[in-house]
């Protein structure tokens, strides 16, 4: 009898908060997740020098004595234009962060098999995978703030490398924070499409080769797509190619800033170009979050269900 209910005596559910601290303990301890942080916050230093030859550009069409005449560049196009090429910069660059952290932190627990130890501990599976993406989500946010700091550093570094001081940040339009602001929101948004992309990956493959083969590159292959498919629409001169890319993830997860925005006329680039217009159709907010609404139902409805439902073997 005494036996009896001994064996059939059940452990206690860990609490949700030490799961968390505890996956956070883990998450900051594997070198994948520590050395990824680091190149991505070095190669954004680096990235973003590019920064200053758009300014120096965009002075040579200002001060252009040619035929064409030099362009009127609109106050304040330098500080918002600053911002929002900054923040598209940090949204890039932290999606490659989360994919890796995210097929690190979920694959390998399924295969080292150490996924097992934690459910024979009473962790229930779905409470565990909430745990592990809640602490992602922390560890990619305190990136995003290292990234945004470095945002502010480098706006200062690419003005002054290119116009000699750093008055032109200073001349700002009034709605540069709430646009800024907007941006931020798009680029939290694209954070946790990220998330939960590859979080259905890893637990679909259960391995890190699994989940590195089908999320790092997956944006690049969709852009490569895409470019394909808006030569083929302008070689046929049917718009229906270009119109299958604004269904894209990466299509519209990109386009969501500009998406939110209203059209300011103070795209620096637009500017340098002399407003010539980027390839591939236009969308409108309600379809881009519609589109980013189903992509989100998908990936959290598979990752959930696979992992609620699948055995866990080995």
């Amino acid at each position: 009898m005494n036996a009896t209910l001994t064996t059939g005596a059940s452990f206690p559910q860990p609490n949700f908060v030490g799961m968390v601290r505890g996956e956070l303990f883990k998450l900051v301890r594997q070198r994948a997740v520590v050395i990824s942080a680091i190149v991505v916050t070095a190669f954004f230093i680096l990235y973003t020098l590019r920064l200053s030859f758009y300014l120096s550009a965009l002075q040579s069409v200002q001060n252009n004595v040619g035929p064409d005449g030099g362009v009127t560049v609109p106050n304040g196009t330098v500080a918002y234009s600053m911002v929002q090429l900054l923040l598209s910069d940090v949204r890039g660059l932290i999606g490659i962060f989360i994919m890796i952290a995210t097929v690190s932190c979920i694959a390998l627990e399924y295969q080292q098999g150490t996924i097992r130890v934690m459910l024979a501990r009473g962790v229930g599976r779905l409470r565990l995978l909430g745990a592990k993406l809640t602490a992602l989500g922390l560890v990619s946010l305190v990136v995003l703030v290292v990234l945004l700091l470095l945002s502010v550093v480098m706006a200062y570094v690419d003005v002054s490398l290119a116009y000699g001081n750093t008055d032109q940040l200073s001349v700002a339009p009034p709605y540069l924070w709430s646009d800024a602001l907007t941006g931020l929101l798009a680029v939290l948004m694209n954070m946790a499409m990220t998330l939960l992309f590859a979080a259905m990956f890893a637990v679909l493959g259960r391995s890190l080769a699994f989940g590195f083969i089908f999320t790092v590159p997956y944006f690049l292959v969709e852009g490569i797509i895409s470019g394909i498919l808006t030569v083929v629409s302008l070689v046929t001169k049917n718009p229906v190619w270009t119109n299958i890319t604004t269904y894209f993830l990466g299509t519209n997860l990109t386009n969501l800033a500009s998406a939110l925005l209203p059209n300011r006329g103070l795209d620096l680039l637009s500017i340098i170009n002399r407003g010539s217009a980027a390839l591939g159709p236009s969308v409108d907010a309600t379809h881009t979050l519609l589109v980013i609404l189903a992509y989100f139902a998908i990936f959290t409805g598979l990752a959930g269900y696979l992992t609620w439902k699948r055995d866990v073997l080995q």
